[in-house]
């Protein structure tokens, strides 16, 4: 018998640390990659043109009109991936669509983890001030609180507070880096994930 893929979603609002959680699955030997990169493969698959940013919100405004249909093809084709990399487990970077990440929760050939990474807004407009100050000098902690407070809004508009409701785990990342790797890990090394 086949023995299960693992699947790993990440999501939550804007810099709340899903880059860096991807950044550890890597160095865990956990396949890294962003969920846009396999919808466009799907759409260039059904043959749909994407050459440009407009051409692909369509794309996926279309395949996901059917959304059954469109999440079993997604998983056929995490699921083919998978075999023909010879990967065991992947981390999926960056959810919006809770019925995407559930409809893998009811498929026998995953043992999939919804991880959402809970942050309040101002540690996040402040981790964020702290990497860009370095190379824009001109940037305020304001600005960019601004500039996250309208990136939360895109998602919020795309559906990522509904994946908070089914997510298999909610990590706080209010604390110390320390403390988020620490959890992070421990979802990535789950006992109970290795022995399906």
């Amino acid at each position: 018998m086949q023995k299960k893929k693992k699947i790993f979603f990440l999501s939550g609002l804007s810099e709340c640390g899903k880059s860096q959680a991807g950044e550890w699955a890597t160095k865990n030997g956990i396949f890294r990659l962003k969920i846009i990169y396999f919808e466009k493969m799907i759409a260039q698959l059904e043959g749909i043109s994407i050459t440009n940013k407009i051409e692909m919100e369509d794309a996926i405004k279309y395949m996901y009109s059917n959304e059954s249909e469109m999440c079993l093809k997604f998983r056929n084709y995490i699921y083919d991936f998978m075999l023909a990399n010879k990967c065991e487990s992947i981390s999926l970077e960056s959810l919006y669509r809770a019925n995407l990440a559930t409809s893998f929760l009811h498929d026998s050939r995953f043992n999939t983890k919804i991880i959402y990474i809970d942050a309040d807004i101002n540690k996040r407009a402040q981790r964020e001030f702290e990497k860009i100050k370095t190379i824009n000098s001109n940037i305020t902690i304001e600005n960019v609180l601004e500039q996250t407070k309208n990136k939360d809004a895109f998602k919020i508009s795309k559906g990522v507070l509904e994946v908070k409701k089914i997510a298999t785990n909610i990590i706080d990342n209010n604390g110390s880096l320390e403390h988020f790797k620490k959890n992070i890990l421990k979802i990535f090394n789950d006992e109970d994930l290795q022995n399906d």
